[in-house]
């Protein structure tokens, strides 16, 4: 039979017989293995179907005893907050409960402040773990409640992410973020905050990120990077993150991410190529919490993955200059150059696509079944959105490469239908995500299905239909696309040929794209 629990310690540590340190949310020992911590273990515990005599007491360390003892025991002071109450029942049944141990504290007094507040509902709404919204490039959210008191710039963008996502989950009519009274208040702290000796803190730069992060998912209106120019500013001010502050660095981490971006790769980025930055940026990488959660990919993996997203947005640019004049000045030869590119990467990104998934169904992390609501009569789940996100950029990367060469052998006169049939079945393997998506939070589905943009073209009218379907499910509150199915089969063409190059790319990405 069991033991009693005696120690709060996660159960992580408990598997690997060494001493738990308790300091929530994350205990060193699993911040050293890079191992998501569990959190205290409950000093609840009820045993069923315990084959017990009557009058006999459950002795204290899990073993059966014929000792009496008293109905009620007490473990610990009197002074301490924390009590251990051992219930004991003599005249039970076989298929009831044989004791338990409840946790006897007093409660939690309400927040007075309006920093407790707010960090009280964040902290309420923070329920989804690795399929909620901290997978949409903000892994820092549950850091923020204990940094809220000292930075009132940190609390009212706070104030204002938990409001816009507030309307968002409750469907209520929503207008423009701006409009919204905490957005103005958020604007006048970072004002105040900017001329302070606050300036360069790490929960200022924190509150900048979160500002950029709801106007990008809440708000209706045409997306605007100049959040993102300065954040990027005042990371360079600010300078290399301090790698013993776990904010500092899942705040890091997250812009980097955003850099990879089409609309947010400018010149003001590229301090982050120095060499002083690298070698931090690289100790940031194997920190983050998002490497831990992804097993069985390496981080080794996520960083290949990583290298060739961010090559994208010149991939684009090089693109459009070579379908826009193909037998320009040095345009021939540079397209030679570029296809052969395109064409290695493309055989890396195969073999560790192919490798990943085979290792991830072996490890149960990703599964695939019969699904007749899927139009590929398949789909395709995930432990968590972040690992279907990684999947996700896994096929993003192919069919842009697949896509960008089908464009130019049509190009240069001898379209290849083989590049285009291998781009068709990236998209049908893709697809297969889509009912799994739908089963997210839809802010967060919203969020992961740019790759439909890319692979729309490859599907017959069927198929685009159930596309479209899909596009108008997570849409149903924001209302970014159009209802029209005309109007919106254009947008989705038109944002997948921005997506590959074969538009110019823009400065600033609208919101449905």
């Amino acid at each position: 039979m069991p033991g009693v629990p005696r120690s709060k310690g996660c159960q992580t540590c408990k598997r690997r017989k060494i001493k738990c340190d308790e300091t929530w949310p994350t205990c060193i020992q699993c911040r050293h293995i890079n191992a998501d911590c569990p959190g205290p273990t409950s000093l609840v515990k009820f045993i069923n179907n315990g084959s017990h005599r009557e009058g006999q007491s459950p002795p204290s360390d899990g073993r059966r005893s014929s000792s009496k003892s008293p109905p009620h025991q007490t473990q610990g002071s009197s002074s301490s907050t924390l009590q251990l109450r051992r219930v004991y029942y003599p005249n039970v049944d076989d298929r009831s409960a044989e004791y338990g141990l409840l946790q006897v504290t007093p409660p939690r007094a309400n927040p007075t402040t309006l920093a407790e507040r707010v960090a009280t509902r964040l902290v309420g709404n923070l329920d989804k773990g690795a399929n909620g919204i901290t997978s949409l490039q903000m892994s820092y959210l549950p850091q923020l409640p204990s940094r809220l008191v000292d930075s009132p710039c940190l609390r009212d963008s706070v104030d204002l992410f938990c409001a816009a996502w507030a309307d968002f989950r409750r469907r209520q009519p929503q207008g423009e973020l701006m409009a919204m009274p905490q957005y103005g208040k958020v604007l006048r702290s970072l004002r105040r905050t900017l001329m302070s000796e606050q300036a360069l803190k790490v929960e200022t730069l924190a509150a900048m990120v979160l500002l950029e992060r709801t106007c990008k998912l809440f708000d209706r209106g045409k997306f605007s990077s100049i959040h993102h120019q300065g954040i990027l500013q005042m990371m360079e001010r600010k300078g290399p993150p301090d790698l013993n502050d776990d904010l500092d660095i899942t705040v890091t981490n997250e812009v980097h991410g955003l850099m990879i971006s089409g609309y947010s790769v400018e010149s003001c980025a590229s301090f982050i190529e120095k060499s002083e930055w690298q070698d931090v940026m690289a100790k940031c990488a194997f920190k983050h919490p998002k490497v831990s959660s992804l097993e069985p990919l390496t981080s080794v993996d996520l960083m290949i993955i990583y290298d060739f997203s961010k090559g994208i947005f010149s991939w684009l640019n090089t693109m459009h200059q070579i379908r826009t004049n193909p037998h320009g000045d040095e345009n021939e030869a540079l397209s030679i150059i570029f296809e052969q590119k395109l064409r290695d990467m493309l055989t890396k990104i195969r073999k560790l696509a192919a490798e990943s998934f085979e290792l991830a169904m072996k490890e149960g992390a990703v599964t695939e079944r019969d699904d007749p609501t899927s139009i590929v009569g398949k789909r395709i789940d995930f432990k968590s959105a972040l690992m279907c996100q990684v999947f996700m950029s896994l096929h993003l990367i192919q069919m842009t490469a697949l896509r960008m060469l089908y464009e130019m052998s049509i190009v240069y006169g001898s379209p290849d239908p083989e590049l285009w049939d291998q781009f068709r079945d990236v998209a049908v393997e893709n697809w297969k995500a889509l009912p799994y998506i739908l089963s997210l939070e839809s802010i967060v589905a919203s969020n992961t299905i740019a790759t439909v943009f890319i692979g729309y073209e490859a599907g017959n009218e069927e198929e685009k239909l159930y596309l479209q379907n899909v596009m108008l499910s997570v849409d149903e509150y924001l209302g970014r696309y159009p209802k029209d199915r005309a109007r919106l089969d254009t947008v989705i063409l038109e944002a997948g040929k921005l997506l590959t190059g074969l538009k110019p790319v823009l400065k600033e990405l609208p919101n449905n794209s």
